[in-house]
């Protein structure tokens, strides 16, 4: 079902997967593995999460189910302590012999992943029938950036019902490009290193020669499943780049296919496959458009990092939406220049930004001298400030595109990611004028409140907009985990796969 029958009153229920999907299915389960990939596929099957254990967890939450693993003979580590106290724990389940790394929740944004792999050491740790503690050992971390996930979880138990989406663009917090923990890994000795990212770092170090990895992201928004993949010799790796493509489309999702033409480093390999962004090419990034500053923050990412201090031959990064517009995919030409369509995505972001900057002269009038309300104002408006920067970042990064031709998917992805910051920006302004001072409020508020309200209804009327079920998106992630059993021989101490004769 499509977020377009909540008009019509009925709750956006996540869509039915299609009909050739649930009888691949069937097959599945009835036919004996005659493959590697059969077997793994079967694997992925008995691994499907129930409704129940298909949530999205909030810090607390997470954390108890990590600790709650020990008693289910996994090993359960602190490994360190969030920037804001919290404990970080890696945990290791199985004795085989392919060793997995794996991290989730790097974008607090994007809860997904946590679930994922919550669901799936628990089932390596206590379910002996499925032979997986025999085939890898999985070392992992759940939640990468407890603080973030503390400061998302408010929309995380709303998502999937009439309100899920409007609370999401208002309440989503997602860290600064310059405090990426995705994006934040370097020297201890670094100042600007996060917690987080030390204790990340000395995790997936300790464990390495690493066999695979995988860092389990979502996007917001997109025209299907995506996976990033960053190898010494992708070409080796093949059988596990076809398997998850295949799987994803197997489970009902569509792909993700966009042509970004290098930027940042994604590279284009086919339909839902692109090449990881690399520190560098982030940095080139926000330097062109004069943010030096933003630059220099970027440090290796995650798969940067197992690649350099874990030997990993093959590092993945899964996307699965929380919302799918089929539409992006679309590949068909049009007329003007892809150049000018990326000038029209920054001059409406640029746009949304302005319209938001005058609202942060109207909340500070209204702060008055109430420190707390002024400090939050002026969070909002730094938040303003980074998005300048990827704004002229755009602008200044055209020339890759040489005379190529924008897509009808180019197209509806502008006008939705403009929209959609419009939506989130005043959202959150909504939300800081709820703390303003109860006398100077109620007029700017109201304002604020009318336009979110009919901006959403311009979102849900103009796109096509499906929920795919978490469930689905946390079995394509689990593909991506057990892929590791497809990988080509390795060292002898590791051998070969354990799915090869």
């Amino acid at each position: 079902m499509t977020l377009r029958a909540a008009r019509a009153g009925a709750s956006p229920a996540p869509r039915v997967l299609p009909r050739a999907a649930g009888r691949a299915r069937v097959a599945a389960r009835a036919a004996p593995p005659s493959s590697p990939e059969a077997e793994l596929r079967a694997l992925v099957e008995a691994l499907a999460p129930s409704k129940s254990e298909a949530r999205f967890l909030g810090a607390d939450e997470a954390q108890a189910a990590i600790e709650k693993l020990a008693e289910r003979g996994a090993r359960v580590e602190q490994i360190g302590t969030s920037g804001e106290g919290r404990p970080m724990f890696g945990v290791t389940v199985g004795h085989g012999p392919i060793h997995v790394g794996a991290i989730a929740g790097a974008h607090p944004d994007e809860p997904v992943g946590t679930s994922t792999l919550l669901h799936l050491l628990e089932a390596i740790a206590t379910r002996p029938e499925l032979k997986l503690a025999e085939r890898i050992t999985l070392h992992a971390v759940p939640l990468a950036n407890p603080d973030g996930t503390a400061r998302n979880q408010r929309w995380f138990k709303d998502w999937g019902t009439p309100q899920g989406l409007k609370r999401y663009l208002t309440q989503v917090r997602r860290d600064s490009p310059a405090n990426d923990v995705e994006f934040g890994f370097g020297d201890e000795r670094d100042a600007t290193v996060r917690p987080e990212n030390r204790a990340l770092g000395r995790f997936l170090t300790a464990q390495g020669p690493l066999d695979h990895f995988v860092s389990l992201h979502s996007m917001f928004m997109g025209g299907g499943g995506l996976f990033l993949a960053t190898a010494n010799d992708l070409d080796a790796h093949r059988p596990q780049l076809d398997f998850l493509v295949g799987e994803t489309q197997r489970l009902g999702l569509p792909l993700h296919d966009k042509d970004r033409f290098g930027q940042k480093g994604f590279w284009r390999l086919g339909p839902g496959l692109q090449t990881a962004p690399t520190a560098r090419e982030m940095r080139e990034f926000f330097a062109a458009g004069g943010r030096d500053d933003v630059a220099q923050r970027f440090k290796l990412n995650s798969m940067q990092w197992v690649q350099r201090n874990a030997d990993c031959p093959l590092a993945l990064v899964t996307e699965m939406p929380l919302l799918c517009e089929r539409r992006i995919s679309s590949n068909k030409k049009l007329r003007r220049s892809r150049a000018d369509e990326e000038l029209r995505l920054a001059a409406g972001m640029g746009s949304a930004l302005d319209e938001a900057q005058g609202w942060v002269g109207r909340l500070r009038a209204a702060a008055g001298k109430d420190a707390a309300a002024l400090d939050a104002v002026d969070r909002f408006a730094g938040s303003l400030d980074s998005g300048r920067a990827a704004v002229a970042s755009l602008q200044n990064d055209l020339a890759r595109y040489g005379d190529a031709r924008a897509t009808f998917g180019n197209t509806v992805e502008t006008d939705l990611n403009v929209l959609r910051r419009r939506i989130a920006l005043v959202g959150q302004a909504w939300e800081l004028a709820g703390k303003l001072p109860a006398k100077t409020q109620g007029p700017l508020r109201r304002e604020l409140f009318e336009k979110r309200e009919a901006l959403m209804t311009e979102l849900t009327e103009k796109f096509e907009l499906e929920l795919p079920r978490p469930e689905v998106q946390m079995q394509a992630q689990t593909a991506a985990v057990l892929a590791a059993l497809l990988g080509p021989p390795r060292s002898p101490h590791r051998g070969a796969s354990v799915f090869e004769s």
